[in-house]
């Protein structure tokens, strides 16, 4: 027996806008829930909007566990292919599988944490990359959150690291991101 979850799938809520706070509250949550993953030793490889089911107070649970893997047992391209192309990071669509690891998730999260912002339509990557060297200190960052403009740029700022092209240049772990996540809500 499963837990009926009256919210639906955040599939189901992708159309309307949802506000920098709303979104990022979903992303700590989802966050949490993936570092908790990760800290088994599992990951996802199949993050998206129909994967996240919602209470019927708007939180998230994630679901489908059909693809997950431990780290470091896919033996083959094919293996690391598996999941759904729209929200695979670069190494799995390429199927370079010792390259699959935590950040597949994280790259999928950055995806679906774009498409809240932006009504349901994927993050423009271009937009985003050219984001990432952007310098910022504490006071710019804080300047922007209290300015109603500065939670979606940090927001958006957080998603081009997730979506960078290698794994090694996104976050170091699920609990580096959720830490970012949290300490943006924190502002708002």
């Amino acid at each position: 027996v499963l837990e009926y979850l009256e919210g639906g799938s955040l599939l189901d809520h992708m159309g309307t806008p949802w506000s920098p706070a709303e979104a990022i509250r979903i992303g700590v949550a989802l966050a949490s829930a993936l570092e908790a993953v990760h800290a088994e030793g599992w990951i996802h490889r199949d993050l998206k909007p129909s994967n996240i089911l919602l209470t019927s107070s708007g939180s998230p649970k994630l679901a489908d566990f059909g693809l997950a893997v431990l780290v470091g047992e896919l033996q083959n391209e094919a293996e690391a292919r598996e999941g759904t192309p729209a929200y695979m990071a670069p190494e799995q669509l390429q199927g370079r599988w010792r390259e699959i690891g935590p950040a597949v998730d994280q790259y999928a999260l950055g995806l679906v944490l774009g498409e809240l912002l932006n009504e349901g339509r994927r993050p423009n990557l271009g937009d985003l990359q050219g984001r990432q060297n952007r310098p910022t200190n504490e006071l710019t960052t804080v300047g922007r959150v209290m300015s109603g403009e500065g939670a979606r740029t940090q927001l958006q700022s957080l998603i081009a690291k997730c979506l960078r092209p290698l794994p090694q240049d996104r976050f170091r772990s699920m609990s580096e991101l959720h830490d970012c996540l949290s300490s943006i809500i924190s502002y708002i």
